[in-house]
């Protein structure tokens, strides 16, 4: 630890708490600088799960739980936030960016913070609107750097690429720059380990599933007409498992309906993060089929547990997974694709071993904590 260091006072702002990947991400980021000495305080403004907020205090952070609502002002906001951080004089304040975006970004500077940090979480698509890229170029000037959680999240904003890894040589801080997301495997494993073996029986179905929040951007309907697709050739007996909720839910539910398929399709509701490793690892193929994917965290985690993953070719996605080494790729939205990617993995078991193997290495090799902490370390010691 540097004694130096462990006197900085680092504040990292996030609108909600609740169990996601920018949430889970905050806690290695809070775990990471931890390690690195500094002392870290949470300021979330909105919603929150306890298990995340007990996971942050546990690894020794402080947490300030703002409980505002979603319609205060922007002014207000503003202002409100800006009192708040004074009380804690932080010598850093790191936004993770989401809606309300720039908001908290302006408050640290009206707080006279003396570095300032973003992270954004989700690459630039049609949906953000015509001034969604102008805003985020705006707040990345009032800020010492702007981290993005993916090269293809980067360009997407900022039109070019610094990757912060090995390589990376500096002697002032990039005004952006990428960051990958991480997996604490280390972590993972101690889950696993600490649950009995579920024997596997040879004579279920073929296990099919995927871990999300049930929204359009996640694609489960794409996912859902693929299995049906595959389905009506009935060439292998398989089920389609799904964990998550959302506001795709009913909707969902109503097409698995409508295709006749009750009873091979499950929905199984919200898992937390140590579930969602036990689970994943019952599964035989797991599936990722966003619209849109800044990272893909799910598909890093499954690869991680040594399952073949196929995922759609959207942004990050691209970054976690070769095509036909670590795991399989379909077009977005390529509902035909997606069911021949099943079908090829359903009938080569080989293949799936390979995939899984290969998948595990690359992800622990790319993706491992320890060399997201070195990372986030040489990203901090430069301001």
């Amino acid at each position: 630890m540097n004694l130096s260091r462990s006197r900085k006072k680092v504040g990292i702002g996030i609108p909600c708490l609740l169990i996601g990947g920018t949430e889970i991400q905050t806690v290695h980021l809070v775990n990471a600088l931890i390690q690195e000495g500094y002392g870290l305080t949470v300021v979330c403004y909105f919603e929150y799960d306890p298990w995340i907020v007990n996971k942050l205090e546990d690894l020794g952070a402080e947490v300030v739980l703002l409980k505002w609502t979603r319609g205060i002002p922007p002014f207000r906001f503003i202002n409100s936030l800006s009192k708040e951080l004074k009380k804690y004089a932080f010598d850093i304040f790191h936004v993770q960016y989401v809606a309300p975006g720039a908001l908290p970004i302006l408050a640290a500077r009206l707080a006279k913070i003396k570095k300032v940090l973003a992270t954004v979480h989700q690459p630039k698509t049609k949906s953000h609107g015509r001034f969604a890229g102008l805003i985020l170029k705006t707040a990345a000037r009032f800020c010492d750097s702007f981290l993005a959680v993916s090269k293809s999240t980067e360009k997407s904003w900022f039109g070019s690429v610094q990757l912060m890894d090995s390589n990376f040589h500096a002697e002032k801080i990039p005004a952006h720059c990428t960051v990958y997301n991480t997996l604490d495997t280390d972590w993972m494993d101690q889950q696993l380990s600490s649950r009995p073996d579920q024997p596997i029986s040879t004579v279920r179905p073929f296990r099919i599933g995927t871990v999300s929040r049930l929204n359009y951007v996640k694609g489960i309907d794409i996912l859902i007409r693929a299995f049906q697709l595959m389905d009506e050739k009935k060439k292998l007996q398989a089920e389609l498992v799904i964990y998550g909720e959302g506001e795709e839910e009913a909707r969902l539910k109503k097409m698995v309906a409508d295709f006749g398929l009750k009873n091979q399709v499950h929905f199984k509701g919200k898992l937390n993060p140590s579930e969602v490793i036990y689970q994943t690892a019952q599964l035989d193929l797991v599936v990722v089929p966003s619209r849109f994917e800044a990272f893909g965290l799910f598909a890093a985690e499954a690869m991680y547990l040594g399952k073949p993953v196929i995922a759609s070719e959207s942004f990050g996605l691209l970054e976690v997974i070769q095509q036909g080494e670590t795991g399989m790729l379909f077009p977005v939205e390529q509902v035909e694709k997606l069911a021949q990617a099943m079908e090829c993995l359903l009938e080569n078991p080989d293949l799936r071993i390979s995939l899984g193997q290969k998948g595990k290495i690359s992800v622990k090799e790319k993706f491992g904590f320890h060399s997201f902490q070195q990372n986030i370390a040489k990203l901090y010691r430069l301001l």
